[in-house]
């Protein structure tokens, strides 16, 4: 699409922004050399040898089991790394004293980045895996184009998606080891790092799709970007509206990827008093779109606003075929209240396409036969 029109994305989630500046802003074939290549060798290095300074022993034994296939050993391993989550942080870094997660968030700028080894490295990935995804992060806070700091961490989250201990790739919450004991280990035998350099080098590939257009991306809310950039208003003649079609919250698919980004040490969510299974951050962004009570009010506004200012729409949304013998009260609206908001403002103009799929989510494995639609409301010409 980018090679014949100009082309604006907007994700409220930080990480999907991250991967819109690096495919869709980004109109350059990107080589990790010279300086920047220099810049991530070196402070990957710098960061890892100090986490390595604290966690080495346990690298080392990680290391050993997982040559020998050892994954009884390594279960009993992981239960005795310290963890914020399991509250038996007591380490040294430095010189300084970390107990706790307000210890990391006072001391920062004081110790190497360590925030996965200390929240996920027993969990969603290995020990070795979270220092090297620690330790590229360091690298990336030094690389100073904004684009550049995008491909970075799109060939970060690709490397993490691969080695990930989580269904499907996802990062809802993590296997659990003695019922996975075979893909434990083939995937925490897999370095983040060598995994990111290869996904790197696609971006310099001539398969990478440039662009003479000044594409943009945006992570805001939605509203406050249309009412607020009036380019949008002047500029685009097509929105695509691609909102969750239920009231689960797709944040929690992706927190790890945003707390890369954003390395903030956060608090960790709880459900009913406990740890939440996911190890989620507090915090997380919920969207008006995935409510019941405000979904249609937000698909209203955004089908007015493309009335008021002349720009044609299309909302996708899956919903099921039969209604009567599937669930629908998880789902933020119906399809015909969909169609009816489209037609309050489009009229006769609403075209309507739709395609059958099956869907399983990661909670039922069962099938579920629904219609993917595509609703549109279509200007006439002037």
């Amino acid at each position: 699409m980018k090679r014949k029109f100009k082309v604006y994305t907007n994700d409220s989630e930080n990480y999907s922004y991250q991967i819109a500046n690096a495919i869709v802003k980004n109109n350059d074939r990107y080589n990790l050399n010279g300086q920047d290549e220099r810049i991530i060798r070196e402070r990957y290095a710098l960061n890892y040898r100090r986490i390595r300074d604290v966690f080495g022993k346990l690298e080392t034994r990680e290391e050993e089991l997982l040559q020998e296939k050892n994954s009884a050993g390594l279960i009993e391993l992981y239960s005795t790394i310290p963890c914020v989550w399991k509250n038996n942080i007591d380490i040294n870094i430095d010189g300084i004293a970390i107990r706790s997660i307000e210890d990391l968030q006072m001391n920062r700028l004081n110790i190497p980045y360590i925030l996965f080894t200390l929240y996920y490295s027993s969990s969603y990935f290995g020990i070795k895996q979270s220092m090297e995804i620690d330790s590229i992060r360091y690298a990336i806070e030094f690389i100073e184009n904004d684009v550049t700091k995008s491909i970075l961490f799109t060939s970060l989250f690709f490397a993490m998606k691969e080695c990930v201990f989580a269904k499907d790739g996802h990062m809802a919450q993590p296997l659990n080891m003695e019922k996975g004991k075979k893909r434990m280990i083939k995937l925490k035998e897999r370095s983040i790092y060598n995994i990111f350099i290869e996904k790197l080098s696609e971006f310099s590939n001539d398969s990478f799709v440039l662009s003479n257009k000044e594409n943009k991306c945006y992570n805001k809310d939605f509203r406050t970007l249309l009412e607020t950039e009036e380019s949008i208003k002047n500029e685009v003649g097509f929105i695509y509206i691609d909102p969750p079609y239920t009231d689960m919250q797709y944040s929690r698919y992706y927190h790890i990827l945003n707390t890369v980004v954003l390395y903030d040490y956060p608090q960790i969510s709880l459900s009913r008093g406990s740890i939440s299974k996911g190890i989620y951050r507090e915090g997380r962004y919920q969207s008006l779109l995935s409510q019941r009570k405000n979904a249609l009010n937000e698909i209203d506004f955004l089908f007015r606003f493309c009335k008021e200012n002349k720009i044609n729409v299309a909302l996708s949304y899956a919903y099921p075929i039969d209604v009567e013998k599937q669930a629908t009260n998880r789902y933020t609206a119906s399809i015909n209240d969909l169609i009816n908001v489209a037609k309050k403002y489009f009229e006769n103009n609403v075209k309507l396409v739709h395609e059958e799929y099956s869907h399983a989510n990661n909670r039922n494995s069962d099938k579920k036969n629904v219609l993917e639609y595509l609703i549109m409301g279509i200007h006439d010409k002037e």
